[in-house]
């Protein structure tokens, strides 16, 4: 995202910094984290078959939320060598990309122990004078930000929007030290972090995964008319991801304690199902919207 967008600091669930002076910055509230599963205490379930063709040759595991996110939760035998590569492939491009430093500095887990996470991280401070200044900050002592992207609705129900995915602002969780403290110590007035280039198509083609391997494991995907549809989307056509994925606008909703919550609901006026994905929920970030598909008559999700 490019500096002069709008971009809102969270740090626990609250607003604590806006880059810009456009806009507001978005309501936060406190949702009910009693009722929510604990994901990586449900028990994996065996396919026997690739959940995305349906090939049973060279079949492996696969987590529902990437290891790498602290994923427990996997489908026995569910994926072939080719549709692991895919996957790999754009989880590997978000992984490695704005959330690399946040997974070191919530220590999840790295099969490479995190070795390839840089000792410093790089800033454009603005200084009090107007002028910007590139610096380095020994990361135990920087701010971590991480940009979630704001998608526009799902095109599903109008075909005539067309099936790009449509990208707004960005809204930043804060993870490392207090921004706030390190301007301070610099006499900076803003900062901008310089990272890796973002790759919101990357990210939402992991969210879409996600959402159906968690379906999947609900048994929530034979139920559907075409969820093939859905796996086309994310593993063959990217550009056509946004009739699929989008994000539900402010307030945003933090819950206590939580990493990643997920709910499947049903638009009952069109009988389509669809996933709710919060990636960091308890911080309070954005909550993605997945279509599942439509379902069949005489079915029902529970």
């Amino acid at each position: 995202m490019k500096s002069t967008q709008t971009v809102h600091v969270i740090r626990d669930g609250n607003v604590i910094q806006e880059e810009t002076l456009e806009g507001t910055p978005p309501e936060m509230q406190t949702g009910d984290a009693s009722a929510l599963a604990d994901m990586n205490r449900m028990a994996s379930v065996k396919a026997g078959f690739c959940i995305y063709c349906g090939s049973a040759e060279h079949l492996s595991r696969e987590h529902v939320v990437p290891y790498a996110l602290g994923g427990t939760l996997t489908i026995t035998e569910g994926s072939c060598e080719e549709c692991r590569r895919k996957t790999h492939a754009f989880e590997t491009d978000v992984l490695t990309g704005p959330l690399r430093m946040v997974r070191y500095i919530q220590n999840l887990p790295s099969s490479t122990k995190h070795r390839s996470v840089p000792k410093t991280v790089e800033f454009s401070v603005r200084l009090g004078d107007g002028t910007e200044q590139r610096i380095e900050v020994p990361i135990a002592k920087a701010p971590i930000f991480l940009a979630f992207y704001e998608f526009g609705e799902p095109k599903y129900l109008d075909p005539s929007r067309g099936a790009n995915l449509e990208t707004g602002g960005a809204v930043t969780g804060s993870y490392g030290q207090d921004p706030s403290q390190v301007l301070s110590e610099l006499s900076a007035r803003g900062m901008t972090l310089v990272g890796p280039p973002a790759r919101p198509v990357a990210f939402a083609r992991m969210i879409a995964k996600i959402a159906y391997c968690f379906a999947f494991v609900r048994s929530h995907i034979n139920r559907l008319e075409n969820p093939n549809e859905l796996i086309k989307a994310f593993m063959e056509e990217p550009d056509t991801i946004g009739r699929f994925v989008g994000s539900i606008p402010p307030p945003f909703t933090k819950y206590k304690g939580v990493g990643i919550r997920f709910a499947i609901k049903v638009l009952e006026s069109e009988r389509i199902a669809y996933a709710e994905v919060q990636l960091f929920a308890a911080s309070g970030a954005p909550t993605y919207v997945v279509v599942l598909g439509r379902i069949k008559d005489g079915e029902v999700l529970v």
